[in-house]
């Protein structure tokens, strides 16, 4: 346990060595391992290390471990979070930052960043990565609630390069601070450069009321590869809703065949439930890919978007 109390910063700075397989940087091991403070900024930054195998992650936080802002009001501890992954030349799942099992990242009134860039081997380099039932959580009730900000870049090699995945029960919520996900597909040989997925009964929820709401903003870019390198994917259930914060969803799919900027299939939703003049509005911005193939689609849905008193504006360019 790591803790702050009287306004001392807490840094890590973390690098991977050279083994085999799961050189971290940054390795938060279980429900014992805890980061809290209230008015001292909170940084990790953690680069993979370079092991011809599997998982060498900037930083991994899993089993329940936890990163807590525990400060009200403008003097607030952040949490800041950069993770680079390594490489290995036969593994995969060089991931900049992955919480799995449990672990996560909660703050008041204290912003949190993340930021993360895929490694380099033969696929599924994620930028960001949550994974099995993790959270992210503002909890602030005022003007001063914690912002939510990843920003996700995929890296290079096979398949699968992601720039923000929320792949299993995972979870992203906000009272009153704004929710934004920026997320860019890496490049590889293979498919799936996806720019932000949404699987498996993840959501994205802003739960807040009232002319403040916490907004939702999802800006995604597909990346380079063979096909389907969608810019924003929902699928499996994944659920992105609101009551009074607009919903913003802007994407651009990459390069390569089956170029769908936002695509849906399967169970799912995007919703506002807000009533009267603060609901929440949703909006759809995407422009398809231009490679040979087909389906070079702005938005190709397959799961319902629903409002009860917001608008529902959706735009899309096919190539």
């Amino acid at each position: 346990v790591s803790q702050s109390r009287y306004g001392g910063a807490i840094t890590l700075t973390g690098s991977g060595g050279a083994g085999n397989d799961q050189n971290y940087g940054i390795f938060l091991i279980d429900s014992n391992t805890r980061i809290s403070s209230s008015t001292g900024a909170i940084l990790l930054q953690g680069t993979g290390g370079t092991g011809v195998g599997n998982f060498n992650e900037g930083i991994r936080l899993q089993n329940g471990s936890q990163i807590i802002s525990t400060g009200i009001g403008s003097t607030a501890a952040t949490i800041t979070l950069f993770g680079t992954g390594g490489s290995g030349a036969s593994g995969g799942y060089h991931r900049g930052i992955l919480l799995n099992g449990s672990a996560g990242i909660t703050s008041i009134d204290g912003d949190i960043l993340l930021t993360g860039l895929g490694g380099n081997g033969v696929g599924s380099q994620f930028g960001i990565h949550l994974d099995t039932t993790t959270f992210i959580r503002s909890t602030g009730t005022t003007t001063d609630a914690a912002t939510i900000t990843l920003t996700g870049t995929g890296g290079s090699g096979g398949s699968n390069n992601e720039g923000i995945q929320l792949g299993n029960n995972d979870l992203i919520s906000s009272l009153y601070g704004n929710i934004s996900l920026n997320g860019f597909g890496g490049t590889g040989a293979g498919s799936q450069h996806v720019g932000i997925r949404l699987d498996n009964s993840s959501a994205i929820t802003s739960t807040g009321t009232g002319t403040n709401a916490a907004t939702i903003a999802l800006n995604a870019t597909g990346g380079s590869g063979s096909d389907t390198n969608y810019g924003f994917q929902i699928r499996n259930g994944a659920t992105i809703s609101t009551v009074d914060g607009d919903i913003d969803i802007t994407a651009t799919a990459g390069s390569g065949g089956s170029g769908i900027a936002i695509n849906s299939f399967g169970t799912g939703a995007i919703s506002s439930t807000g009533f009267g003049a603060t609901a929440g509005n949703i909006t759809l911005t995407g422009i398809g890919g231009s490679g040979s193939g087909s389906l070079n689609m702005g938005i190709g849905m397959a799961t319902p978007i629903t409002a009860v008193d917001g608008n529902i504006t959706l735009v899309g360019v096919g190539n």
